[in-house]
Formats: structure tokens, C-alpha cells, sequence
């Protein structure tokens, strides 16, 4: 009450400074004017404004209250701050916001509040349920990553829908290969090709920017689509360069710009297309065009990788597989499946050079266990320091500082709160994974946290959750995990890492849109065998 009271007054204060504001220009307008009745519309248009305001105002405060509480906000307006700031994800899942405790409302522009999580058993509480397993019906979600004013696919999807289509690929994955040792050879095969493309490098000076993408893509695509990019090709450097954008200089992950939206409810055909809208309709086309070829050479008795075994899947139950859907899967696991991976080594590349002694205690163990042997998933058990690392790098890179939009599916009560259907909420990774209590200073780089006293057990802790809560959690964890371990223990096998001329890269300077991505910067590389 204290609160509203206070968000109250703060109303009054600007309604009165609009409506001044507003009188000023009215009357200065109309200055030259003569007649009462010219004068009488004036006023009646004022005193229609007037009431708008308050309505809008009554109505926005009246849903906020509902809501629990947070940082002050104005009708359509959302929070003043995020105004200059932008509205990315460091911003709305700032540390300053803790002290509303475990949860607290957030009001975006256009006047959407997004309720954001930070206490962990309510995280689990909440998105373990179905009920908060929506996501967001927007434009964007349904006419770009959708087809047909329908949403598609996996990441943007949501009800029986997207429960048959994350079963169905999750399974045929798994069957593939998806996340176990069958892919090691080829994870090497992919970690040498980066390391070899290293070595070329003039001085040994590689800029680390993008160096992961297409080796981590690989990976995944040879069970998506059986084909390999070449880093080299002009096919590849277009289609990369679309993924840099969206990831990059774009935030498709919350349904597109929320202005865009707006206008476009009121005005589909009116309203052009944006730039991120063009580059997700390109990456789309693409996966169009590789399922055609799929289509054309076709054999339903021996499909050979997961478009193969999904087209055979639509011939035989065309009410539930389709081609949009297909294609909307491939742009998901296109996306996501080689973004958080490859960023996740870039900061690891990151963390190694500017802690070498980190990096020497892994490359020791390495040695010790492996000496020459390529690595594999089952080396993890042997190599605890080189996984705490791994957990540790996971923890304070933070490549995703929040979850995706979660929104709720019915009418429910939390805590005293009757949370109406539609309302977004969104999980405040940032708080857990910087946790100070579960993480004593947590800004340090310390993998040992993640190790029992004797240095041989590696310490699990729930506030470790870099892919997420839930139902929604990421469905790739398994093989990015895998990923990440192979490449990570591969380049230390053949690499020693080092700063460049004494320039020594500052894990504050990134850039956080869907992911948090360090800006570029260079790392001398050596090669072991010299």
C-alpha cells in the first residue's frame, strides 16, 4: 500500500507536468482564435486528454498492484530507466533489484510487465509446472519464427504442440547419436580443425571472434542434416553472418521489438519489415532450401540423419509434422544449438589467459591421464580439476543472464498473488549463478569451488544452472556439455595460451543481447608439439 501510495504521488506529479505541458501548446495553438465555441472545444479536448491519462494511469497501477513489486514505472512508458539504458538483460536482471527479494515486476516500453524470479526454490516451484510453460502469442513469434499466424517449432512454441515436437526430436537425437560417445571422434575431428586454423595464424595471434561457430554447428548438424560447412565457403560466411546478427546486434528470444508488435496488430501489412525479421526469414529459407534437397534423394527405409527421419515422420502423420514445423526446428536447433556452445568457449579462452596457472593445473592433469590420447566423455570421471574448471566457467561467463519469457497458461495464486493468466515471468540466472552465499565472491575465478578437499570429487551445486530451470530447460545440455569438455581439454592437449603483447582482455567488456558475448580480443597461441 505504502508503495502504491508512493507510485501514486509520482503520477500526480507527472500527470500534472503533461497537462500543463499540454495546455501551454493547446492554447498557444489556438491563441488567434475567436468564439466561445472554439474555445469550448479546447477545453473539452483537455479535459478529454485528461481523463484518458487517468484511465490508462488507473488501469496500469491497478495490474501493477497485482503483481509483486519492483522499480517505478509509467503507463506505456514501463520504467523510465531502461529508456536511456535499452532494455537488454543486464539491465532488467540488475543486482539492484535484489532487494525487492524473491521476486519482483519489471514494466517494459509499451507497458508489458515481466515478473523476474531470483530465489531458486521458487524457480523450481514455478517453472516445473505447465502452467508456466507458455510462451509469448506475438507477430514476431507466429508470422516470422511461425508460419501462417501459428507458432512453430520448439524455443517459441508452447501447448500439446510443443510437447510433441520436443518429444519427437529429443528421441530421434537421442537415436542419432545425440548427446553420447558416438560423437567424440567427431567432436576431435572438429576441435583440431579449429586449433589447426589457429596455428595459421601470422605470430601465433588469433583474434577470438566467432572461432567456435562453425566447428560446434558441424557437430550438431552431421546428425541434423549430414553436412559439414566449410569455414572457408561464401555459403557459410552468409549464413554465419546471419546468426552473428540475430545473436549479436538483435533480441528476437523475447518475440521481436515490442513497438513492432504493437503496430502490427493493429497494422500486419502497413508496418515493414524490420532487419532482424529479413535475417530470421533468410536463415529460414536456407533450412527450406537443405530440406528440399533432403526431399529429392530421399529413402524412407534408411533416412540417414533427422530431416530424413522427420519428412518420413510427415508422410506418416501429416495432422501433427509438417514442413513449417520442420523447418522452424532446424532454424531452433540451428540457433541455439551453436550459440551458447561456441560463446561458452570463448569465454573459456578468455578465463585461461588471464589465469594461466588455472590453465597450467589442467593441462598438468591432462597430461597425467591422457598424455597423448584423444579426449572423450568418458575421461570426465579422470579429469575433476578440468571439470570444475568447465563448472566454474559455466558459472561466471553467464552467457545467458536470464531465461527466455515464461508465460502463464491459466489463472493461479502464488504466495498471496492472484497471477492472472498472459502475465511473463523470467528466471534471474544472473542472481543465482552470482549467488554470494552459495558462491563466496563470486566475481573470482576460483574452480576449486567446485571441488571436494581432497581435490578428486567434483561438488554439485543447484544454483548451477547455465541452461536453465525447469520444464524449459535446454534440451541440448547433454551434448553442449560434451562439447564443451572435448574442445576445451583438446586445445589444452596441443595449446599453451597466452595474453598478446601484454594486452590482457577484461572479462566487463561484452555484449549481452540473447547472449552475453565477450567483445573480441586476441590470445597468442602455441603449439605443444614445438
Amino acid at each position: 500500500m505504502i508503495k502504491l501510495a508512493q507510485d501514486c504521488e509520482r503520477l500526480s506529479t507527472c500527470c500534472r507536468h503533461v497537462v500543463n505541458v499540454f495546455i501551454t501548446n493547446i492554447f498557444g495553438t489556438f491563441k488567434s482564435a475567436v468564439g466561445s465555441k472554439k474555445i469550448i472545444s479546447c477545453k473539452m479536448f483537455i479535459e478529454l486528454v485528461i481523463l484518458l491519462i487517468s484511465l490508462v494511469s488507473f488501469l496500469h497501477y491497478t495490474k501493477k498492484w497485482s503483481l509483486p513489486p519492483g522499480p517505478f514505472s509509467l503507463p506505456l512508458i514501463g520504467c523510465p530507466e531502461f529508456l536511456w539504458k535499452g532494455s537488454k538483460g543486464p539491465v532488467i536482471f540488475n543486482s539492484k533489484y535484489h532487494k525487492y527479494g524473491d521476486w519482483y515486476t519489471v514494466t517494459m516500453f509499451t507497458g508489458r510487465n515481466i515478473v523476474i524470479l531470483n530465489d531458486y526454490q521458487l524457480n523450481k516451484e514455478l517453472f516445473s509446472r505447465d502452467e508456466f510453460s507458455g510462451r509469448m502469442k506475438t507477430w514476431f513469434n507466429a508470422n516470422v519464427r511461425g508460419a501462417h499466424g501459428q507458432t512453430k517449432g520448439i524455443l517459441t512454441n508452447d501447448g500439446q504442440d510443443w510437447v510433441i515436437q520436443r518429444r519427437f526430436a529429443l528421441k530421434q537425437l537421442r537415436d542419432l547419436g545425440f548427446g553420447k560417445k558416438a560423437l567424440d571422434e567427431f567432436m576431435v575431428e572438429e576441435a583440431d580443425g579449429v586449433i589447426d586454423r589457429m596455428l595459421q595464424n601470422p605470430n601465433g595471434l588469433v583474434k577470438m571472434e566467432a572461432v567456435f561457430n562453425v566447428a560446434v554447428v558441424n557437430v550438431l548438424w552431421q546428425m541434423i542434416a549430414s553436412k559439414k560447412f566449410d569455414p572457408n565457403a561464401g555459403e557459410t560466411k552468409e549464413v554465419m553472418g546471419m546468426l552473428d546478427y540475430i545473436f549479436r546486434r538483435a533480441n528476437p528470444s523475447s518475440g521481436g521489438n515490442s513497438l513492432i508488435n504493437f503496430l502490427r496488430t493493429f497494422f500486419p501489412k502497413q508496418v515493414p519489415q524490420s532487419e532482424i525479421e529479413l535475417t530470421v526469414l533468410g536463415l529460414k529459407d536456407f533450412m527450406r532450401k537443405l530440406i528440399k534437397e533432403h526431399e529429392s534423394d530421399i529413402d524412407y527405409d534408411n533416412p540417414r540423419d533427422f530431416i530424413d527421419v522427420y519428412l518420413k515422420q510427415i508422410r506418416d502423420e501429416p495432422e501433427q509434422f509438417d514442413t513449417d514445423e520442420l523447418i522452424a526446428l532446424c532454424f531452433d536447433f540451428f540457433a541455439a544449438g551453436s550459440e551458447t556452445t561456441s560463446t561458452s568457449l570463448t569465454w573459456s579462452m578468455l578465463y585461461m589467459v588471464i589465469n594461466p596457472e588455472v590453465q597450467d593445473k589442467c593441462r598438468a592433469e591432462i597430461d597425467e591421464q591422457l598424455g597423448s590420447k584423444c579426449p572423450s566423455i568418458e575421461d570426465m570421471s579422470h579429469l575433476p580439476y578440468n571439470m570444475a574448471t568447465l563448472l566454474e566457467l559455466q558459472r561466471i561467463s553467464e552467457v545467458a543472464q536470464g531465461s527466455l519469457p515464461h508465460v502463464l497458461l491459466k489463472d493461479v495464486e502464488v504466495r498471496g498473488y492472484k497471477l492472472k493468466k498472459g502475465t511473463i515471468f523470467a528466471s534471474n540466472l544472473h542472481k543465482l549463478l552470482m549467488d554470494p552465499v552459495e558462491f563466496p565472491e563470486p566475481e573470482k575465478f576460483k574452480p576449486e569451488r567446485f571441488l571436494s578437499k581432497d581435490g578428486k570429487t567434483i561438488k554439485r551445486s543447484n544454483y548451477l544452472v547455465p541452461f536453465g530451470i525447469g520444464k524449459r530447460i535446454c534440451m541440448g545440455e547433454a551434448l553442449a556439455k560434451n562439447e564443451m569438455f572435448v574442445f576445451f581439454v583438446r586445445i589444452l592437449q596441443r595449446l599453451t595460451l597466452s595474453t598478446s603483447n601484454d594486452e590482457i582482455p577484461d572479462p566487463k567488456n561484452f555484449t549481452s543481447r540473447v547472449t552475453k558475448v565477450p567483445d573480441p580480443f586476441f590470445v597468442k597461441v602455441t603449439s605443444r608439439n614445438n
